[in-house]
């Protein structure tokens, strides 16, 4: 693990990313799709998206996405935060103390169940990407880079998609993902 801290005082707000690099592949492309945010949507000091977003309404509007992302043959599973600085804070808060916390809480501590990611937690996961990836349809300029690189890199890694295939993302159980 390597941490970058890059100070930029003349800055209004503050942020924070991690990148979880994997390798893309039609075995985890799926799992790896649905990681980010299926654990976004709640920890153990943050049950659900309601307490998480009353945190992240308390660091002044700060946010909190999570992603995937391909790039060559790296699939990339990416969590990002922002807040105002803290010297813009009336009473000088510990706000991205606050918000680290909360970032590393999404990572390390979410809500599971028998061993497991909560199962409704992962169904409406599943069924949001499965609605990316048909829609990518309506998206002309998408759809045309995913369909060439299907073409062109047929039978190989390249072709695969970063939610991988609907088939791949219904086949996904809560113990699974958690196991990976």
């Amino acid at each position: 693990v390597t941490l970058h801290y890059i100070p930029m005082p003349k800055l209004k707000t503050s942020a924070m990313g991690i990148y979880i690099h994997r390798p893309l592949t039609s075995d985890e492309a799926a799992k790896n799709g649905l990681i980010p945010f299926v654990l976004k949507r709640g920890t153990l000091k943050y049950q659900n998206t309601e307490e998480k977003t009353k945190k992240l309404d308390d660091l002044y509007g700060a946010t909190l996405r999570a992603g995937v992302i391909k790039k060559g043959l790296d699939h990339i599973i990416s969590f990002t935060a922002e807040t105002i600085s803290e010297k813009y804070a009336p009473y000088k808060e510990p706000l991205f103390l606050e918000l680290t916390e909360l970032m590393l809480s999404v990572l390390l501590e979410p809500v599971t169940k028998d061993g497991a990611f909560l199962p409704e937690y992962v169904e409406q996961e599943k069924k949001n990407n499965i609605e990316n990836v048909e829609n990518i349809i309506n998206d002309k300029r998408s759809y045309a880079a995913l369909r060439c690189c299907q073409e062109m890199f047929s039978g190989t890694d390249l072709a695969v998609s970063k939610y991988g295939t609907v088939e791949e993302i219904k086949a996904v159980n809560p113990k699974d993902l958690y196991e990976h």
